[in-house]
């Protein structure tokens, strides 16, 4: 009867220890998954990533705003934390320039853009950049240089899955936002049209294709309502009101899959005011003003003497970034207009100065 007992009493005491053990197995399982939710809620709660890539139209060149800048407004218009992320924060800088600037400056400048650029490339240049900014969203404008320069609609359709591929290589979670090509005409290609018509028209069922519950594809509207004629400047790259309109199209996208919460009227007609300042240097009797001629194709000089006859404009337009002027003694006013192929600026702000 003894060693029954001790028997029943062991067993007794094995049961109680190995509940105990797995009870604090299940506390440790649970402590562990309400760690993970919490860090999973902090993380949602902080900004999120997009990262901006594409080509010239989204990079933008000196002197611009950009459609970045204009979705810029619209998250901060709505209270949405966001950070765009990007290797690169410029505009374009030409040849013969060390740098490039912003009309406005003051937002996330941070993008993945390059003017030239095929989307063929982009797709062997994603990865490494998704790893290393770690986005939430990627929008991915390009395909006209892919176009413009002989790869097929095909050719292009596949450079477009290439680079998704690329993007869930990196991180297989990012949703991914495609823009179309939007209508261009561009001189000595006459067949462009044709080819982006027929790659934009692949593209809803491509983005079907790539879709995946885990990354999905969205295809922002972006060509709706474009026109080459009256939302750029020379049929390719959009003026201020073509930009209005692009990110109008991809804050559509982003709230259709939940990044922000509604649309503004993003898209609006918007005046180019580029305030080109004016540099005059004065030796006896000749005066060479100067300006910062980067990505202008001509300038206007208005001149007035103070006190004097009305002013008037220097016939022609002038490209060189210097003009030299022989005038006589007295004080002047000097003013310029910028020139981007079909863009005009208002009048830039007075320098003045005498001419003794």
């Amino acid at each position: 009867m003894g060693l029954r007992r001790r028997s029943c009493l062991d067993s007794c005491l094995v049961t109680v220890r190995l509940l105990a053990l797995l009870t604090r197995g299940v506390l440790v399982a649970v402590l562990l998954a309400l760690t993970a939710q919490a860090h999973a809620g902090a993380a949602t709660t902080g900004p999120v990533r997009i990262l901006l890539s594409g080509d010239s139209i989204t990079q933008g060149f000196d002197g611009d705003y950009t459609w970045r800048y204009r979705l810029w407004q619209e998250f901060q218009a709505q209270g949405v934390p966001v950070d765009f992320v990007g290797s690169r924060s410029l505009p374009y800088v030409a040849a013969g320039f060390s740098t490039s600037h912003y009309l406005d400056p003051h937002f996330d400048t941070d993008h993945f853009a390059f003017g030239g650029a095929r989307l063929a490339w982009l797709a062997t240049q994603i990865q490494a950049e998704v790893a290393t900014q770690q986005p939430d969203v990627v929008v991915v404008a390009a395909g006209v240089n892919d176009l413009r320069y002989g790869d097929t609609p095909a050719q292009t359709a596949d450079a477009l899955r290439a680079y998704v591929a690329g993007v869930r290589a990196a991180k297989p979670d990012t949703q991914i936002i495609v823009s179309p090509v939007l209508g261009a005409f561009i001189r000595g290609v006459p067949g462009l049209p044709a080819a982006i018509t027929a790659y934009d028209a692949m593209l809803p069922a491509l983005v079907q294709e790539l879709s995946t519950p885990l990354s999905p594809v969205t295809l922002a509207d972006t060509t709706a309502g474009w026109s080459p004629v009256t939302d750029s400047y020379y049929y390719l790259h959009p003026n201020p009101t073509g930009e209005t309109l692009i990110a109008q199209h991809i804050a559509e996208a982003l709230q259709q899959i939940g990044v922000l919460p509604q649309v503004g009227q993003i898209y609006r007609p918007v005046v180019w005011h580029r305030d080109l300042t004016a540099v005059v240097r004065v030796r006896h009797h000749r005066v060479k003003i100067s300006w910062d001629r980067e990505s202008l194709t001509g300038v206007r000089i208005w001149l007035s003497r103070v006190g004097g006859p009305r002013a008037r404009f220097q016939p022609g337009r002038f490209r060189a970034g210097h003009r030299t002027l022989r005038l006589p003694a007295g004080r002047y006013e000097v003013r310029l207009v910028a020139i981007r192929h079909a863009m005009v600026s208002p009048l830039g702000p007075a320098t003045r100065f005498r001419v003794s």
